[in-house]
Order: structure tokens, then C-alpha cells, then sequence
């Protein structure tokens, strides 16, 4: 804003919420993202890999299994 001409109002906001230590280095994708980000399945097994989608299989059969006797209740109903 300031580099616009417009103030910050601190009457509206409070006080100017400036940080102290605010990360101020390099950003952007990673050199080890860069060299899957042409490949759309490369890129979501990067980001969501195999190990993780084991563990989201192992806890669905787990919530299966335990439902089962609520949903059999629900249909006998």
C-alpha cells in the first residue's frame, strides 16, 4: 500500500501489523517438483504418495467394518 500513496488507517485497524521474522528468502517450486511437473500422475503421486494411499486404504476398510453393524441395524429397521 505504501508504495501505491495509500497509508495504512490505524484508526479502522489498529495498530501497522508489520512481523518480525517473516520469511524473506528465495520461493517457488523446488528443483525436486520441477522434475515431475510435466507428468500429471508423477505430479500427484509427488504430492500424495503411494504410503499415504495405503494408509487412507487401511483406515477406510477400517471405518467399513465398523459401520457395517450400524447400517445392517438401519436396514432391519
Amino acid at each position: 500500500m505504501r508504495d501505491d500513496g495509500w497509508e495504512y488507517d490505524t484508526s479502522k485497524f489498529g495498530p501497522d501489523p508489520t512481523y518480525a521474522d517473516l520469511y524473506d528468502g528465495p520461493y517457488g517450486p523446488s528443483d525436486s517438483v520441477l522434475g515431475v511437473a510435466d507428468d500429471p500422475l508423477a505430479l500427484l503421486f509427488y504430492f500424495l504418495p503411494p504410503k499415504l494411499w495405503a494408509q487412507i486404504a487401511v483406515e477406510s476398510n477400517t471405518y467399513h467394518c465398523q459401520s457395517i453393524p450400524q447400517r445392517a441395524q438401519t436396514l432391519r429397521s
